[in-house]
């Protein structure tokens, strides 16, 4: 009789139809997207990545941005917070990852960044 009990409680313990035993862990999703922008040389962007990435199981996510060229924006992630300062003038491509165990999700954007008008030539 010990050894049907035994047996038993390994089979259900090892049943393979339970789904929640082979469900692998879900990656973020992108629920909005940030825009374009155009911003002066002389202002900043920050963004609260967690207003645009969700994870479906509430898993903790870590954060990545990069910029195409740096010589026009640098990209800084802290906790959850993307800031964009310009350092030059130009186009670029901003794009974003959120990552957690399940895996990634990615978005990108532009963003252009004007210079000061250089002050006119005296007459």
């Amino acid at each position: 009789m010990m050894l049907v009990f035994i047996l038993t409680s390994w089979f259900i313990a090892c049943d393979s139809d339970d789904p929640a035993s082979d469900s692998l862990p879900e990656p973020p999703v992108v629920t909005e997207t940030i825009e374009d922008q155009q911003i002066k040389a002389d202002e900043e962007l920050e963004f609260d990545l967690n207003q645009f990435f969700e994870h479906p199981e509430n898993e903790p996510m870590d954060f990545q941005g990069t910029s195409s060229d740096p010589k026009v924006v640098e990209v800084t992630v802290n906790a959850s917070t993307l800031a964009i300062e310009p350092t030059g003038g130009g186009e670029v491509i901003v794009t974003v990852v959120a990552e957690s165990e399940g895996g990634s999700a990615e978005m990108s954007f532009h963003v252009e960044v004007t210079l000061p008008e250089p002050p006119g030539r005296p007459d």
